[in-house]
């Protein structure tokens, strides 16, 4: 009987997934975190994908008030990564990121746009000057030195390991031959579950990597087309909150990062300007309560 009710809420789960297109999208919405009715404009930002699609440069310096580029900061952002930047229903873009950059815009007495890209595209969104910064969860890797500027660490992230509630893998040392899923566009966790592999002496069976968002991947876990999904620890927090007692999180972890901004390689006064925004926003009250409203108490 017990395993019929888990049978059935995995179906319902897997439903709402095919109506709502995210992993507890559904939950997201109706939840009192995400129930506010504020719009795009409330919030203290431009949402420019009103219409389903990334605008061009002029487009987006047009919906701004202000004509002269030196005053708007365009930060292009993921909308499908929650706690730090996504869509809500209303259309506005939410998220813990969001709400640090709004605080930084402010410093820095710019006018904010988000503008929503595709991941995958960040290098050439920011190297074109359409968007100046990027945001929702870039995380910090030495490689990455050679395209982007990036700023002072903001936020602390681990990479974990999630398994269906009732998964029979224990620990992450039984991940030998079993498959992965993971987030496209994730090259940095492809290359930390190859190092782990290899470092236990077992490969893994197979890593999908073709998910638009980890909440796909973890909704693709439950249906078992995979054994255990590789994501941030945040956005697993953030997604367990909302789903509770349908996965965990094994114990240990893949590496440990930081989360920082990224802008164009050699625009150090921006970067500059944002490093000194953040060393005062970190130290705010407004920090700690957008901290604790997106990821929860400080341990």
């Amino acid at each position: 009987m017990k395993k019929l009710a888990k049978y059935l809420v995995g179906i319902i789960i897997i439903a709402a997934l095919a109506v709502g297109g995210y992993f507890a999208y559904d939950f997201a919405q109706k939840s009192q975190l995400l129930a506010t009715t504020t719009s795009a404009a409330d919030e203290g930002f431009v949402h420019t994908r009103d219409d389903g699609h990334v605008h061009t440069l002029e487009q987006v310096v047009g919906f701004s008030k202000k004509k002269d580029r030196s005053g708007i900061l365009i930060v292009g952002v993921e909308t499908t990564y929650p706690p730090l930047a996504f869509a809500r229903g209303d259309g506005a873009v939410v998220g813990f990121d969001i709400d640090v950059v709004k605080q930084i815009a402010k410093k820095l007495n710019k006018e904010l746009i988000i503008q929503p890209i595709l991941w995958e595209d960040k290098l050439a969104e920011i190297n074109s000057g359409r968007v100046d910064l990027l945001a929702s969860g870039f995380t910090y890797v030495k490689s990455r030195e050679k395209n982007y500027e990036m700023s002072h660490p903001y936020l602390a992230n681990r990479i974990v390991v999630a398994v269906s509630q009732d998964s029979p893998i224990a620990t992450m040392d039984e991940l030998g031959s079993k498959v992965i899923g993971i987030q496209s566009g994730s090259s940095y966790v492809l290359e930390l579950i190859k190092e782990f592999s290899d470092s236990q002496g077992q490969g893994v069976a197979e890593v999908k990597a073709d998910f638009v968002d980890a909440g796909m991947a973890l909704s693709s876990m439950l249906q078992g087309e995979v054994d255990a999904v590789v994501l941030e620890s945040s956005v697993a927090a953030y997604y367990s909150q909302h789903s509770p007692n349908t996965f965990r999180i094994l114990d240990g972890e893949l590496a440990s990062t930081d989360i920082v901004f990224a802008t164009k390689k050699g625009s150090t006064e921006l970067i500059n300007q944002i490093n000194r925004a953040l060393q005062d926003i970190s130290k705010s009250e407004a920090f700690s309560k957008s901290y604790t409203r997106w990821l929860g108490n400080k341990k």
